[in-house]
């Protein structure tokens, strides 16, 4: 969440939540909590999340399941701010930091500030419990000597903010102010979210195209007529209300704005909060099929691989045709010869009569047994070799079936696009 994001958020926050009175606290995450506050006659949830990829925080209706046993961080919250009052919210320079103001009870029942920052900042997002002394009470994520020698997080801690950054706020800044900034640049985009709080890359993109400018810079006098455009963008942006989810070339939600992008392809919403939950419970909807999905996929890719060589092995059944007939014909010529045949052989030479004219042929047996035994056996072979084979041919075609079946729902599993349709499949 880049901080203009943050700002319209944050207005849609206060107006909701102010002087709200906190009645429920969740962490619905490792970095999430939700924070329910009955205020204005009815209740609103706050949800503030500090992962490295979905930081933000909004209002929500989205219905998230926490587990039984709250975590630490959680059961603190609970104890210190659990019936106090938001008093307020607060963005500094339209960076991605929010201060939250709450009004709750010390541990002798006496009025006492606390204040909760949420900084949002990829990787180093973090919510953090500071009481009004300036120490830190506690953090979603403790940030240990050993992991930074600049700035720990710690209980006990003096805390201190994000280092400052030699930049303007946009909502502050005059024409003046955007004309020095982006005069003699390379390109405006970049000078635009290199020299302002709160704007991101991509995002400076569209706010340059959207005040009348392009990617590269614009020759005499480009950037005074861009940072008149810049200046009437931002004053506009300040009061406006409402947002817009930017849709990617599938039409699935790709992010939110609080301003309708250039390209038009998107959807507007009421707020700010509404198109969060929109983006997040799609991203989340897609994230949760990719990783339950990936187990199904290898489960059907293992049934598969077992069908295969099932297969194999019932080809190998079925084409045991002719050695099975050689193994029938054996018996039959060994018995029809019974008269010429003498214990102690190896070979027996017998007539066949099936071929025309008739030939003679070898058949080879076993000297330690009598040439009826030698017969038996190879009708043995046969009827072993005949059984083998129609078994095969029932256990093939149930193969056959199974592969069919578990190759369509690899196919199913490569179209599914929601949770109950994965669900399906398991």
């Amino acid at each position: 969440m880049d901080g203009i994001s943050l700002f319209a958020s944050v207005k849609e926050i206060a107006s909701a939540l102010e002087q709200g009175r906190i009645d429920k606290i969740r962490q619905t995450e490792r970095d999430e909590i939700i924070i329910t506050a009955y205020a204005k006659g009815e209740n609103s949830s706050l949800l503030i999340n500090a992962s490295a990829n979905d930081n933000r925080a909004q209002l929500t209706q989205l219905k998230k399941e926490a587990p039984q046993d709250a975590p630490m961080f959680c059961m603190l919250l609970r104890k210190r701010i659990s019936g106090g009052r938001f008093i307020s919210f607060e963005q500094e320079k339209l960076d991605r930091v929010l201060k939250i103001g709450i009004e709750a009870r010390d541990s002798f029942g006496d009025d006492a500030m606390l204040y909760l920052y949420c900084e949002f900042m990829g990787k180093h997002s973090n919510i953090i419990l500071v009481d009004d002394g300036g120490k830190i009470v506690d953090a979603i994520k403790r940030v240990g000597l050993g992991m930074s020698s600049v700035r720990p997080v710690m209980p006990g801690l003096d805390y201190s903010p994000p280092p400052a950054q030699d930049k303007q706020n946009p909502f502050e800044a005059s024409e003046a102010d955007f004309a020095r900034a982006l005069m003699g640049q390379a390109s405006y985009k970049s000078a635009l979210s290199s020299k302002f709080y709160g704007i991101s890359p991509s995002v400076a993109g569209e706010i340059v195209l959207l005040a009348g400018g392009d990617a590269a810079p614009l020759e005499d006098g480009g950037a005074n007529g861009l940072a008149e455009g810049l200046a009437g963008f931002f004053s506009k942006l300040y009061t406006s209300a409402g947002a817009y989810i930017v849709l990617d070339g599938d039409g699935r939600p790709r992010s939110a704005l609080p301003f309708e992008p250039v390209d038009g392809r998107c959807i507007k919403v009421g707020s700010m909060g509404a198109a969060l939950d929109m983006l997040y419970s799609e991203r989340e909807k897609s994230d949760w099929i990719k990783r339950h999905g990936a187990s199904v996929r290898k489960v059907l890719q293992n049934n598969i691989e077992r069908c295969e060589k099932k297969l194999s092995l019932y080809s190998d059944a079925l084409n045991a045709g002719l050695d099975m007939e050689r193994n029938r014909l054996f018996g039959e010529l060994l018995t029809a010869n019974l008269h010429s045949v003498r214990q102690g052989d190896k070979i027996a030479r017998a007539e066949n009569y099936y071929l025309d004219p008739p030939q003679k042929v070898d058949i080879p047996i076993d000297p330690l047994l009598s040439p009826s035994e030698n017969a038996q056996r190879y009708y043995k072979k046969y009827q072993k070799q005949k059984a083998a084979r129609d078994m095969a041919a029932v256990m093939e075609k149930e193969a056959r079936a199974e592969l069919d079946y578990l190759e369509g729902q690899l196919d199913n599993l490569g179209k599914c696009t929601a949770e109950a349709e994965l669900s399906e499949l398991i």
